[in-house]
């Protein structure tokens, strides 16, 4: 390496060294800045899409067109044990019980959806404030981290959105009790046992 690099690289180490607690608080600001926007970027535009997020993704469970239904009778077939394994969600009503409740569901989960999306990118940004602190061969070794714990975090929720959710709502809405002949639930009610089944699935992925 020539020497006016080792000496441009050693200055810059020294400069970062020598960064006060302060200037590494302002330093942290623009990172968490930069990626509050990237939420509320992902987040607009979820909330334009509420069409497609809503009766196509967050709704797609309470259908006995989703995936996960299918593919499991089709698997079934395909052993040759017909439809013995075969499980649908029972008709599931969906009801407004509080002022708002459309809205403010509709609003959260713009502010989820556009998390998830943009965490690759907050991932990033908290990365690129870590990484300095770090020495040489600690840097080498979490070398591809953001690619691995991004690429974990979106197989969790996968993972909770058709392995999980298909069969927590199909058992959770079609459990029997006497005097019950339809399953009704509060938009807010669904929209949070949503978010519990993927969500948290995408951070222990990351474990």
């Amino acid at each position: 390496m020539p020497l006016d690099q080792v000496d441009v690289d050693n200055y810059e180490q020294q400069q970062e060294k020598e960064m006060s607690f302060l200037e590494h608080l302002e330093e942290l600001r623009w990172h968490l800045l930069r990626s509050v926007a990237s939420i509320i970027v992902f987040g607009t535009a979820v909330f334009l899409a509420k069409d497609l997020v809503f009766d196509t993704i967050l709704f797609g469970p309470r259908y006995k067109e989703f995936l996960t239904y299918q593919a499991i009778c089709g698997f079934s077939d395909l052993i040759g044990l017909g439809e013995t394994l075969c499980f649908y969600p029972p008709d599931l009503e969906i009801i407004i019980v509080e002022l708002g409740e459309v809205f403010f569901t509709h609003l959260k989960i713009s502010v989820i959806v556009g998390f998830a999306l943009a965490f690759p990118y907050i991932f990033w940004e908290l990365w690129r404030f870590i990484r300095p602190g770090l020495y040489e061969k600690e840097q080498k070794a979490t070398r591809g981290v953001v690619l691995i714990c991004s690429g974990l975090f979106l197989a969790g929720m996968l993972f909770g959105y058709f392995v999980i959710s298909p069969f927590a709502v199909s058992f959770l809405a079609g459990y029997p009790l006497p005097g019950i002949d339809q399953a009704t639930v509060s938009l807010s009610s669904y929209v949070n046992y949503m978010i519990m089944f993927t969500v948290p699935a995408g951070l222990i992925f990351e474990l």
